[in-house]
């Protein structure tokens, strides 16, 4: 169970135009480590305890313990983010089948009434990276949406604040070489590149790197891949632990659209999106 809260309001459709209309003219990492009175964000300032208690669970992002061992010493400091880690945990564990229960609507009660008191302060830890949106899940900013350039230039103390589990990138088309080298995109799950509109020859170093290789979710939808892009992701061999992949409308050709659930290292995909393609052709 998940609850999305937006950070800050945005207008519509402002993902769609900065992806179609970048800036080109974003300063790269070389030249912002030249600017001398450049700091990049950092998380907040924990004490020792509470850094020790958070650094595990950056480090183990998907184990329930060190989320349970953080909200027991938050309950035993009086925060009320104890409960709700304890909360979406609670959620997290319950059957998807389970649509109702009396358990459930208590913990979404609960969820609620905290998120209601609580929210702004536990999404101002990622405040300094300017998200468009956040998501708590398991208590934790783990979803978040930002500019290709912030990812690529900041992201560091993102990840070291709280455990980013899928990033939506927009403005990114000018930097896809660069995120391809990114280390940082191995510690995510899910990575949203919809609507960029980059081409196939833009992407495809993100479809090749190394570090795509625990992605389970891949969103390349109405980016203009084609053909070249589909037999890219064909020959990707480390994408293997893809389990959702979304290529609707990028001008695929049907006989490539269905190839796609024969190739042997996307058998664990469970979830595919191949709609506003040439289904029929």
């Amino acid at each position: 169970m998940s609850l999305r809260v937006t950070a800050q309001p945005s207008p519509i459709n402002l993902f769609e135009r900065l992806a179609r209309f970048p800036s080109y003219f974003g300063r790269r990492q070389s030249e912002r480590q030249e600017q001398r009175d450049f700091r990049p964000p950092e998380p907040p300032l924990w004490g020792p305890n509470e850094a020790a208690l958070r650094n595990a669970i950056t480090e183990q992002p998907d184990a329930p313990g060190p989320r349970l061992r953080y909200a027991e010493w938050l309950q035993r400091e009086g925060d009320p983010r104890g409960e709700f880690i304890r909360v979406q945990l609670a959620l997290s564990e319950l059957p998807e089948e389970m649509a109702w229960s009396p358990s459930r609507d208590r913990l979404l009660r609960a969820e609620r009434d905290l998120l209601d008191q609580h929210a702004a302060s536990w999404l101002n830890e990622v405040a300094p990276w300017s998200p468009m949106e956040a998501t708590l899940r398991r208590g934790f900013v783990e979803d978040v949406t930002l500019t290709g350039r912030s990812f690529l230039s900041l992201g560091e103390g993102l990840f070291r604040t709280t455990p980013i589990r899928r990033v939506r990138l927009v403005a990114i088309a000018p930097f896809l070489a660069e995120l391809g080298r990114c280390e940082w995109v191995a510690k995510l799950r899910g990575l949203d590149l919809r609507g960029n509109q980059a081409g196939a020859s833009a992407l495809s170093e993100v479809i090749a790197s190394p570090f795509a290789s625990s992605l389970r979710e891949l969103d390349l939808s109405t980016n203009r891949i084609g053909d070249q892009g589909i037999r890219a992701i064909c020959s990707a061999k480390h994408l293997h632990s893809l389990e959702r992949l979304n290529v609707a409308d990028n001008g695929i050709p049907g006989e490539l659209v269905a190839g796609l659930l024969t190739i042997e290292h996307l058998s664990k995909l469970e979830s595919l999106d191949v709609s506003g393609n040439a289904i029929g052709s």
